[in-house]
């Protein structure tokens, strides 16, 4: 029995001293810990304190590592239950921060998107402008007749009684006064603003002298703002299928005003030029036919948006007056010169309604008549095709449009270009490429070389700047690019 209670109290003994040492040792190691971090903890501090505002951010680090400290000692004290369900709730909290953050990057206000596509802009209009000539140089400039024109063979080089409208292919771009966005794989527009004063100025910078005005209007309410009441015209992007994707609408009056303050200004190497501005209506809310007094008061606001351009649109000259398309044949077939520093303005409405105002019981301010802007009307080589309200072209008709995919399916074989090139020899044309993307560079080339198509309007600010410098290698030099001799 006493070597038992001996042996228990060995071992008791043991025990005990192990406790000991194991608490000894702890509270040692605790010490030390304390100790680095205290040490730690000051010389942080001293190092933030030499810091500009360093006093401040010595305090807020003591103070934020206090709570951390005072969090983990609770967290310790809770059950295994507990403690799991607080990291839940705290991997929750991280990511609701986390989203919203994302989300609040990804919802740019109008002026913040503007400001992020300025940079993208600037750049494009900066390097496409940067040898830009204007028409005096387009066949003209060397014994040869091909400076600025390096690409072309000798034998299509104009003599300037040549250099006519008709024979020529300017820059030009789509959605005048749009600014667009691209998707990751820089292949199609995702969304964007009308900033029409920065984007019309960039625009002219860049070498541009057609502009395509594309003419739509609401059919609800939108509560954003930035955008028309129902049924004003207005100016809308919109993608392939249709949906509408810029984050306000422009405005025709903008655009104008921008053209007005910086068409012909004296930095520009094209400042002589005329301007081609092209009204090209998607939809009206009332047709000609069933509603034409609505129908002719909608194209009216259209009219008086164009005022800017007022005292420099071609109108009644000492060649004739080339108001309601009168004269458009003239425009395409005079020496371009006659035209130098004017508006030349096409849309592909229906202007003639204004004609028959009295009969209609319907008075329009003579400002305001659309029919007297216009001064060349477009239609559609195809009736198929999906070109806005344009009307089918007949015989007579001077300003043709054809769709993208009309053009592709015309250079396929040499039988189809030879039939589009010869209908189209004496005519003005256009090719409406697809909304969300540009052309494919060989379509862009075949159908100014191979069919003679005087207008591919080109997106310059939604891709970058290989890309768009790619689209436009055609008016590398030049603002003005002329057709080749047999296409004339």
């Amino acid at each position: 029995m006493a070597s038992l209670l001996k042996s228990v109290a060995k071992n008791a003994a043991q025990d005990i001293a192990a406790s000991a040492t194991q608490a000894a040792t702890q509270k040692a190691t605790g010490l030390a810990a304390a100790a680095t971090e205290k040490a730690q903890n000051v010389a942080i501090t001293t190092a933030l304190k030499q810091a500009p505002g360093g006093s401040l951010l010595a305090t807020l680090y003591t103070s934020f590592k206090d709570i951390g400290r005072k969090i983990k000692t609770y967290y310790q004290t809770l059950s295994p239950q507990t403690k799991s369900i607080a990291l839940a709730l705290i991997v929750i909290v991280i990511i609701f921060i986390a989203y919203t953050i994302y989300t609040n990057q990804q919802q740019k206000s109008k002026d913040e998107q503007i400001a992020d596509l300025s940079k993208q802009v600037n750049e494009n209009a900066a390097k496409l402008g940067q040898l830009k000539q204007g028409l005096d140089a387009v066949g003209l400039s060397s014994s040869l007749g091909i400076e600025g024109f390096q690409d072309c063979p000798v034998q299509v080089v104009a003599q300037k009684e040549e250099v006519k409208l008709v024979s020529l292919q300017p820059f030009s771009i789509k959605y005048a006064g749009f600014k667009g966005t691209v998707n990751s794989d820089s292949t199609a527009v995702t969304g964007g603003v009308f900033d029409e004063a920065d984007a019309i100025q960039k625009a002219l910078q860049a070498g541009i002298r057609t502009f395509v005005l594309h003419i739509d209007y609401l059919e609800t309410d939108k509560t954003s703002l930035g955008f028309p009441a129902v049924n004003e015209p207005c100016l809308l992007f919109k993608d392939n299928t249709g949906e509408l994707k810029s984050s306000n609408a422009g405005s025709i009056q903008r655009v104008c005003q921008a053209l007005a303050d910086h068409a012909f200004a004296a930095t520009l190497p094209q400042k002589d030029d005329p301007v081609l501005v092209i009204l090209y209506l998607e939809r009206v809310p009332f047709t000609d036919v069933a509603n034409p007094r609505e129908y002719i008061r909608y194209l009216a606001k259209i009219g008086a948006q164009l005022s800017p351009l007022n005292t420099r649109r071609l109108g009644l000259t000492d060649k004739g007056d080339f108001t309601k398309q009168a004269l458009e044949k003239d425009i395409l077939t005079l020496p371009l010169n006659n035209f130098s520093r004017k508006f030349i303005l096409a849309t592909n409405a229906d202007t003639t309604p204004f004609r028959s105002q009295e009969a209609l019981n319907i008075s329009i301010e003579t400002a305001n008549n659309l029919d007297i802007w216009s001064n060349m009307r477009i239609y559609k080589k195809s009736a198929n095709a999906n070109l806005g309200i344009t009307s089918l072209a007949n015989d007579s008709s001077n300003f043709i449009l054809l769709s993208e995919s009309e053009v592709e399916t015309a250079v396929t074989t040499v039988d189809s270009i030879k039939i589009v090139r010869d209908s189209l020899k004496t005519k003005f044309s256009m090719m409406m490429p697809r909304p969300s993307q540009n052309p494919d560079t060989d379509i862009v080339n075949k159908a100014l070389d191979q069919i003679g198509i005087n207008v591919i309007p080109l997106d310059i600010f939604s891709f970058s700047t290989n890309q768009t410098i790619a689209s436009s290698t055609p008016w590398k030099t030049n603002s003005w690019k002329l057709k080749p001799a047999l296409l004339r």
